[in-house]
C-alpha cells in the first residue's frame, strides 16, 4: 500500500507544481505533497531498518533425534567446525532411522544461530526455538506487506538433548574412530584384553559366591563385556579429543 501512496503523492506534487496556475495554491499543495512523500519514505525506512509496525515471535519445534552413524549400538552426534576462529559448529544429525542423508544446522553470518548439547536421561531430541518478525496487525501488513518481509527469520537456538551413552564428536574425530575400529591389530588387542577383563570379573564374582549358577555367570560375563567396551570406548574418545 505504501508504495502506491508514495507514487500517488509524487504525481500529485508534480501536478500541483506544473499544472496549477495559482502560485500560492500550487506552492502550498506542492509543499504538502512533498512532505507526504518524505513521510512515506521515512516510514518505509523505519519499517526496513527499525522494524516499525512489526513484532518478534518465537516458534518452538521438537523432533526425535537418532544417531548420525548408521552403525548399530553406536549413538553419535557429529559436528564440523566452521570459520577461522573455530567457535562455530555445524551439527550433523538424523531424525529418522530410515533417513539416508543427514541434516545440518544452519550457518549464517547475518543471523544469530546457536547450538547447544545437553546430557539428559529422557528422550533423545532436538528442540529448535526460532524467532521471526511479523506485522503487529493486519493494518500494518496492509500498509507495508508489499515489501515481503513478513515472517522474516531472525534467530534460532538449537538444543540437542542426548543421553550419556551418545558420542559427540567432530567429523575428523569420527573418521579417526572409524579408522581405529577397523584396525585389525587394535581389534586383536581388544579381544585379548577383553577376555582377560571378563575372566577376572567372573573369578572375583565366584570368590564372593562359589555357588553361582550358570545364569548368574552369564550375567556377569555380559555385564563385564559391556563395561569393558564402554571403558575402552571412553579411553579411545579421550585420546582422540586430546590429539
Amino acid at each position: 500500500m505504501i508504495i502506491f501512496t508514495l507514487i500517488l503523492f509524487v504525481l500529485l506534487a508534480f501536478i500541483s507544481i506544473v499544472y496549477i496556475k495559482n502560485k500560492t495554491i500550487s506552492n502550498m499543495l506542492g509543499i504538502l505533497f512533498f512532505a507526504l512523500v518524505i513521510g512515506n519514505i521515512s516510514l518505509m525506512m523505519m519499517n526496513d531498518h527499525n522494524h516499525f509496525g512489526m513484532k518478534t515471535i518465537t516458534e518452538e519445534r521438537t523432533v526425535d533425534l537418532v544417531s548420525a552413524s548408521p552403525k548399530k549400538g553406536m549413538n553419535m552426534l557429529l559436528y564440523k567446525p566452521v570459520g577461522t576462529k573455530g567457535k562455530e559448529n555445524v551439527y550433523i544429525y538424523r531424525t529418522d532411522k530410515n533417513q539416508k542423508k543427514p541434516k545440518y544446522t544452519k550457518v549464517d553470518t547475518n543471523i544469530s544461530i546457536s547450538n547447544k548439547v545437553v546430557t539428559t536421561t529422557g528422550a533423545d531430541k532436538l528442540v529448535q526455538k526460532s524467532k521471526y518478525r511479523v506485522y503487529k496487525s493486519e493494518f500494518m501488513k496492509f500498509v507495508f506487506g508489499i515489501s515481503g518481509n513478513d515472517h522474516k527469520f531472525v534467530s534460532r537456538k538449537n538444543v540437542f538433548y542426548v543421553n550419556k551413552n551418545w558420542l559427540v564428536l567432530s567429523t575428523n574425530q569420527a573418521q579417526e574412530l572409524q579408522k581405529k575400529m577397523k584396525d585389525k591389530n587394535y581389534q586383536a588387542q581388544l579381544k585379548i584384553e577383553g577376555k582377560s577383563y571378563v575372566q577376572k570379573a567372573v573369578m572375583t564374582a565366584m570368590m564372593q559366591n562359589p555357588q553361582m549358577t550358570e545364569d548368574q555367570k552369564n550375567r556377569i560375563v555380559n555385564d563385564a563385556t559391556q563395561q569393558f567396551q564402554m571403558m575402552k570406548m571412553e579411553e579411545l574418545i579421550k585420546n582422540l579429543k586430546n590429539d
